[in-house]
């Protein structure tokens, strides 16, 4: 008989197996590419989520910050400025047999070098460092740089609203 907190691990690790297959099958057949955008949203999440679930604190935090974060927004600002409303100018084409044989051909890879893998529960125990520390060490140590980066982001940001904006007023 499974345990209550056996249970309630195998559940939760189910919801989150489910919820990331059914989201990122939505981005791969959603039409409406805002709705592929929220999808991958979603299955970025759901990978948070597994990595909470495995006590791997700062890969989630990772995964929030700058998958869930920075890189949907990226696509999102993307999807603004081209006006691309959906993919239904898209055709079907004669390459998608050989795309899926690939996509065969690349699970069955991961999947073989996960299970061949030689992990152990030691070598983990080593290597792990607290997010406290990693905070404290990016905040103290490395405070100059960081700053820096999000300075070359935000410069980045501007220059991309000042081209668009030059853009804009050239096509009227």
């Amino acid at each position: 008989m499974i345990e209550n907190s056996n249970l309630a691990s195998i559940i939760i690790f189910y919801l989150l197996a489910i919820t990331i297959i059914v989201s990122a099958i939505g981005v791969a057949v959603s039409k409406n590419v805002m709705l592929a955008c929220l999808s991958l949203l979603a299955t970025l999440l759901g990978i948070a989520g597994a990595f909470i679930f495995l006590a791997a604190d700062f890969m989630a935090l990772v995964q929030i910050l700058i998958y869930g974060g920075t890189v949907v927004t990226v696509i999102v600002f993307a999807i603004i400025l081209t006006n691309l409303k959906d993919f239904s100018n898209l055709k079907s084409t004669k390459q998608a047999p050989f795309a899926v044989a690939a996509c065969i051909v690349a699970l069955a890879c991961l999947i073989t070098g996960i299970l061949n893998s030689p992990i152990s529960e030691t070598a983990l125990k080593l290597n792990y460092i607290s997010l406290t520390f990693l905070g404290r060490y990016l905040f103290t140590d490395w405070a100059i740089p960081f700053e820096l980066a999000s300075l070359v982001l935000l410069i980045a940001l501007i220059g991309t609203v000042l081209m668009v904006k030059a853009n804009k007023e050239t096509d009227k």
